[in-house]
């Protein structure tokens, strides 16, 4: 995954395709797994932690939704983010970047029509 800043909105439902491929920018399929999102605030503590689906009909793309009621309750402003796969044995971080980030950086703002 590349890591860009992942700029969501409350108020309204936010989705977004999280494509997964290696450092060769090969597909790695994930319908083995069971993926997570965890937005993590300034405290280091879990704001949302979201199960993801894969996305139908394809091997290697995650559907994240964070619907309106998941961010109704979270302060503005920015959190850090973390996605993983776990396969019952063992729970594995992706990585965004080949340096080997597996931490994002999330912007809640107030609303898509506000300024």
């Amino acid at each position: 995954m590349w890591n860009k800043p992942l700029k969501v909105y409350q108020g309204v439902d936010n989705a977004y395709e999280l494509i997964i491929h290696d450092f060769d920018q090969q597909p790695v399929p994930v319908t083995a797994y069971t993926a997570r999102f965890r937005a993590i605030d300034a405290t280091g503590n879990y704001a949302l932690d979201k199960a993801v689906a894969i996305k139908s009909g394809t091997t290697n793309r995650l559907d994240l939704q964070l619907l309106k009621a998941d961010l109704a309750e979270l302060e503005l402003g920015f959190y850090h983010y973390s996605v993983t796969l776990d396969d019952e044995e063992t729970e594995r971080p992706l990585y965004f970047e080949q340096n080997g980030t597996a931490v994002g950086q999330m912007e809640l703002l107030g609303g898509p029509f506000q300024p």
